[in-house]
């Protein structure tokens, strides 16, 4: 009996202080309209649990309001005694209703908070700290409901195309970037959504980047976010969907402040020409792509095919195009040794090597280095990939007069200067490849190559016996 008690002074205390508070936000939202959405918006937020948020909006009433009534109408609350069965009834102003459990009253909110937004009373930052532009911004990244999320990204490029040309105060540059890059990420992967839907949302991130690239181009701010962003546009221009390259493409045109192409693969050659253009840019690229940790290591990924295809394409005399030409490949082949032996990969690696052969052979004391890097690559991708682009260099490589150096002399240079076994087996390909009809070569890669039998590893000894009767045959043979 004393526990029975106990609970229904419970039950009545827990309805006195649901009644206290109800009465309470009736006066304040009389008092203060703009501080009771706030306080509504705040907490709608910020609720822990999905469940938390519902047993909330339910006890507001806010899942049950006619559905005839606009989300701006002015309705009062009901009083508890005049309506027991159904929740206290208020108005739903646009902000609350944004963060509402409904998917259908987030969407019809969000035409009336742009509008609202347009008012030029209603750009600035509320009392809460945040604006429509981020509301907007927020709910194209966290909506579960892929119709409100396209929505809210169609209203926010329409707001900020508003701001733009009225010259209001919008968005944080790096808060947009940051937040397209996110967007980007998660709608690109995102498996469960029609192709439709998909589409508007990768569109819309790709054009909040070049927004965002071009504001942190012009302030020449926050320039790790700026190269995220070229990073990131750059990669989707090898999309499979060719709009979503093309708006990639554009992005990064816009952002560069260029004037816009009008054909697909103008739109592409130029952007792809625009990556590659800037020094600082290229040396800061090279300077991400060494940690190969970070999350966004598949959009690195993507963009090194991008680059290579434009340093192949666009290849000019500047030594720094065919210095990071060369990064990228070693880099490429060092990152995704694991999944880079299709044909396509390593063909487009050694055309791009290739057009850097009569610069490398231009810098004899870059020669061992590179060859010695190169060496460290799968046999398989050794083989398609820097095989012919080691022949090519060793083929152009002059002395000071002028003449050329014999290419087995210059192979086995680089021979002698590795220790593991895997480099030295992959270089002594080409070295058995460039003396098999050249009995010169032949004859100056003996001595080396004895050295070699001297190697502590047994097996660079076998590699050496091996190699010194493939040179036996040629001289033998001429």
């Amino acid at each position: 009996a004393d526990q029975q008690h106990g609970n229904e002074e419970n039950s009545q205390m827990e309805i006195f202080h649901l009644s206290a508070a109800k009465a309470i936000l009736k006066v304040l939202r009389r008092l203060d309209t703009v501080a009771y959405e706030r306080g509504l918006t705040h907490a709608l937020i910020h609720s822990k649990t999905k469940e938390d948020r519902t047993n909330l909006v339910n006890w507001m009433g806010l899942s049950r309001l006619p559905a005839d009534i606009q989300l701006t109408d002015d309705i009062e609350m009901n009083d508890e005694e005049n309506s027991k069965e159904a929740p206290m009834s208020i108005s739903l102003p646009p902000r609350v209703a944004l963060e509402h459990a409904e998917s259908k009253i987030r969407l019809d909110a969000i035409p009336v908070l742009l509008a609202e937004a347009k008012d030029e009373r209603n750009t600035e930052v509320d009392g809460g700290g945040e604006t429509i532009l981020q509301s907007f911004l927020r709910r194209f990244l966290v909506d579960d409901d892929a119709n409100v999320a396209l929505a809210s990204a169609e209203a926010l490029e329409d707001l900020l195309s508003f701001a733009n040309s009225h010259s209001v105060n919008a968005i944080d540059s790096v808060e947009l970037g940051e937040g397209s890059l996110e967007g980007l990420l998660k709608w690109a992967s995102s498996t469960n959504l029609d192709e439709i839907t998909r589409f508007g949302l990768v569109v819309h991130a790709c054009r909040f980047a070049s927004r965002a690239a071009k504001a942190l181009f012009t302030s020449k701010q926050n320039q790790m976010t700026l190269l995220r962003l070229l990073e990131a546009l750059g990669a989707f221009m090898s999309n499979k969907e060719a709009q979503i390259a093309e708006e990639a493409a554009k992005g990064i045109i816009f952002a560069w402040d260029r004037p816009a192409e009008t054909r697909r693969d103008e739109s592409i050659a130029v952007a792809k020409s625009l990556l590659i253009s800037d020094e600082k840019i290229l040396r800061e690229y090279r300077r991400a792509f060494r940690k190969n940790d970070s999350s966004e290591i598949y959009i690195r990924r993507q963009l090194v095919g991008v680059l290579l295809d434009a340093f192949a394409t666009h290849l000019s005399s500047s030594n720094v195009f065919n210095e990071e030409a060369i990064e990228y490949c070693i880099w490429l082949v060092d990152a995704f040794s694991d999944n880079l032996r299709s044909c396509a990969d390593t063909q487009l690696i050694s055309e791009c090597l290739l057009g850097t052969a009569e610069y490398l052979a231009s810098t004899p004391e870059n020669i061992v280095p590179v060859f010695s890097r190169l060496a460290s690559a799968d046999k398989i991708v050794f083989k398609n990939a820097f095989a012919p682009y080691i022949e090519a260099v060793c083929k152009n490589v002059k002395d000071k007069k002028g003449y050329k150096v014999s290419p087995a002399a210059v192979v086995m240079e680089a021979l002698l200067a590795l220790d593991n076994r895997d480099q030295i087996e992959n270089v002594a390909s080409v070295a058995r490849d460039l003396t098999t009809t050249d009995q010169i070569g032949s004859f100056y890669s003996f001595i080396p190559t004895i050295a070699l039998t001297c190697h502590s590893n047994e097996n660079v000894r076998g590699l050496a016996v091996d190699l010194l009767c493939s040179f036996s045959s040629t001289l033998s043979g001429n």
